[in-house]
């Protein structure tokens, strides 16, 4: 029995054309060239999560001296994007070179 290299599971994503109405970046692909990249990648995930949750920017002003001085929220927020970052890793078969178990 073989095991599926984690890259093909994820090579393409749908592309995101729009949040909630507004234009968004788009995320092609999780594969990333280093993990460097799959962190950034990952806080953008968490980014576009906000946005979608709350689409309004005036409202997310209003809100953000709030949560930015809450030590409860600034840990919240790493445990996202370190959930993203589990995802995009995973995908990335951890940035391992991949080598068949039989050859």
């Amino acid at each position: 029995m073989t095991t599926q290299h984690p890259r093909h599971m994820y090579r393409e994503t749908k592309r995101i054309k729009e949040v909630n109405g507004m234009p968004s970046q788009s995320v092609h692909s999780l594969i990333t060239q280093t993990p460097e990249e799959g962190f950034a990648l990952a806080v953008m995930l968490a980014q576009k999560g906000v946005t979608v949750t709350q689409p309004s920017e005036e409202v997310r002003k209003v809100l953000r001296p709030a949560y930015s001085t809450n030590p409860d929220s600034l840990i919240n927020v790493s445990q996202v994007i370190a959930v993203h970052f589990q995802t995009v890793a995973a995908a990335n078969n951890y940035w391992r070179q991949w080598t068949p178990y039989y050859q």
